[in-house]
């Protein structure tokens, strides 16, 4: 199976504060597929630096991890 996928270049910075906005809680309670849409493409295309991981704090960087989790997952299902 041949696929046509083109991989995009990585500009921009990750908007971390639209990350710590979200509630995972509610969005796993409520599958709340609009609010994990929102930050699909910036988290996507955003060039995430060692720098800004090491400026984040733990907690910042879990709600990250997380938030990727469940987007994956609701690309796998779609």
């Amino acid at each position: 199976m041949t696929l046509f996928l083109s991989i995009k270049a990585r500009s921009g910075k990750i908007d971390l504060s639209k990350v710590n906005e979200l509630d995972l809680e509610e969005i796993i309670q409520d599958t709340d597929i609009l609010r994990l849409q929102e930050v699909l493409e910036m988290n996507t295309f955003a060039n995430l630096s060692v720098d800004d991981i090491k400026m984040s704090n733990p907690e910042l960087l879990y709600q990250l991890f997380v938030v990727m989790q469940l987007t994956t997952e609701y690309l796998l299902n779609v």
